[in-house]
């Protein structure tokens, strides 16, 4: 009846989920499929403790199998029965079917590899290069100048897809998941009695996919990140805090788009470039204490050699289950061709407004790096 304790691993969770198809085909401006996820808070309360029994009952537990034995099975457990002495044996039964359908269409495949593997003729470079010289270009330097491409590069507008849409460029399906606050609580574990170590809080996360219909687009943004010690305090006796942002903007911004060459509109809303990505960080502050980072690493260390002791035969073929070439195919379904000469294939920006890393001890600071707006562009054209 609780919403959260001790015992909970994840606590109440409150979500709103919203799926919307557009009725009219003429209203191009509106995603024809959107699915909104809105979850308002995450909570995870783990610690080692926690996370060995939540092991010790996946490997435990029996997965779901299919009740036949193949026949050359079913003798050898016949005669292992009647023979006590190999009861620890493990028994190879014979290929099924499928599976010699499957060599044998492999070996095949290769020796047909092999004969059929096409002989490429001599290329004639001096032919190429003519041919390259007399395409005509639809690109040219005195349509959009370095720095006009750099500076629209610059203010691709976050956040939003409105740079994105052109009249032929629509948006076919909206994905988009908010998470209002992510807090993860790790307890350290010592006779049975957890006690607070790490809490990681996450707050404003934001993330949009759109598939339109010359390439897809992808925009993230997280509000603020704080990474929050409770062994070991500060200079002013409070918890120490490792990672800090500062409040009210987002600590990080991301927009991503692919628009291929075909599109009608590639030259004049998309400036003739392909790909785009454009990261935006406003400020960060890092600290580095010699003996909560000490700590820290002989923590992480013991988890992971838990955690790498362990099968986890039930999360392998969870895994293994998820259909990852599907949904690839559905966001890359068709070949990019080839783009105009001159014209940018990927370019991408990097803002950074302030990011301090301070090194200390128990008592005393010792060193502070502060970096200023920090910028990176570059381009890369065909």
């Amino acid at each position: 009846k609780l919403n959260d304790s001790e015992f909970h691993l994840l606590p109440k969770l409150n979500f709103q989920l919203a799926f919307s198809n557009s009725v009219k085909p003429e209203y191009k401006l509106l995603p024809r499929h959107k699915l909104n996820v809105t979850l308002t808070s995450l909570k995870i309360n783990v610690s080692d403790r926690k996370i060995g029994s939540v092991m010790d009952f996946l490997d435990n537990i029996p997965l779901p199998s299919i009740n036949t034995v193949h026949v050359s099975v079913s003798s050898n457990i016949a005669n292992l029965a009647a023979i006590p002495d190999f009861e620890n044996d493990q028994i190879v039964g014979d290929f099924e079917q499928n599976e010699l359908f499957r060599l044998k269409n492999q070996t095949v495949e290769i020796l047909l590899a092999k004969v059929n593997k096409p002989i490429l003729p001599p290329i004639n470079r001096e032919a190429a290069k003519l041919a390259m010289l007399s395409v005509d270009k639809t690109f040219t330097s005195s349509d959009h100048s370095d720095e006009e491409m750099e500076l629209w590069a610059r203010t691709v507008d976050l956040p939003g897809f409105d740079d994105n849409v052109s009249p032929n460029n629509v948006i076919t399906i909206l994905l988009r998941f908010i998470v209002g606050e992510v807090v993860v609580q790790l307890c350290r574990s010592c006779n049975r009695v957890d006690k607070p170590y790490l809490m990681l809080r996450v707050t404003s996360l934001c993330f949009d996919a759109a598939l339109m219909e010359y390439g897809p687009a992808f925009q993230a943004s997280v509000g603020g990140i704080q990474l929050i010690d409770k062994l070991h305090t500060g200079t002013t006796g409070q918890y120490l805090e490792l990672i800090a942002t500062e409040p009210g903007a987002d600590v990080a911004t991301l927009l991503y788009r692919k628009v291929r060459a075909d599109c009608p509109d590639f030259k004049s809303h998309f400036h003739n470039v392909e790909q785009s990505l454009v990261i935006d960080f406003t400020s960060a502050s890092v600290v580095l204490h010699r003996e909560a980072f000490v700590t820290l690493n002989k923590y992480v260390q013991y988890l992971l050699r838990k955690i790498q002791t362990r099968d986890m035969v039930l999360l392998l073929k969870i895994m293994k289950k998820i259909p990852l070439e599907e949904w690839k195919s559905i966001w890359c379904s068709k070949e990019s061709p080839p783009i105009p000469p001159g014209a940018t294939k990927f370019s991408y920006s990097t803002r950074l407004q302030e990011f301090r890393l301070k090194f200390c001890d128990t008592e005393v600071e010792f060193l502070e790096i502060k970096i200023n707006g920090l910028e990176s562009d570059c381009l890369f054209k065909a």
